[in-house]
């Protein structure tokens, strides 16, 4: 079960990006309209774990300057 998890994890690191990258050229060139870019770029920060890493350490800075 451990190595069906590590192959999960490298296929998401390997695939995802192409995959929005491809999606975004998919959007440009059928000129669709702006909001399907936004939740592209929504999806990503959410299911990206380097994005939610880096937003939780800022936000954990930020909490403890105040």
């Amino acid at each position: 079960m451990r190595i069906l998890r590590v192959f999960l994890n490298f296929a998401h690191a390997l695939l995802f990006y192409p995959i929005m990258i491809g999606l975004f050229a998919w959007l440009y060139f059928t000129k669709a309209n702006w909001i399907w870019g936004a939740l592209v770029i929504l999806v990503i920060l959410i299911l990206d774990p380097l994005w939610r890493t880096m937003a939780s350490s800022v936000w954990h800075k930020w909490k403890m300057r105040k």
